[in-house]
């Protein structure tokens, strides 16, 4: 059952840090465990809508009709969501 919150990232929450960094060798199981759902996949870098650099993961889902492409970009550093970006 898909979940109607996520469209398709059922399992995968996504929440802002207060700017802690996140270690790096967690930022990487974290980001290992996300290419291990199905139909998840690391995007490599990307710049989010206002130009921020960051690293992106994507999904595409058919949840809402249509096949959609999901995408969150997030800073490198801080693991911080900078973005959440939805393509048809």
């Amino acid at each position: 059952m898909k979940n109607q919150r996520t469209g398709g990232f059922k399992g995968f929450r996504v929440r802002p840090n207060n700017g802690e960094g996140v270690p790096r060798e967690l930022r990487a199981v974290i980001y290992q465990v996300a290419a291990s759902i199905p139909g998840v996949e690391l995007a490599g870098n990307a710049v989010d809508p206002i130009g921020r650099p960051g690293a992106a993961v994507t999904k595409t889902t058919d949840y809402w009709g249509g096949s959609q492409r999901l995408m969150l970009i997030f800073d490198p550093n801080s693991s911080a969501l900078l973005a959440q970006e939805k393509s048809c």
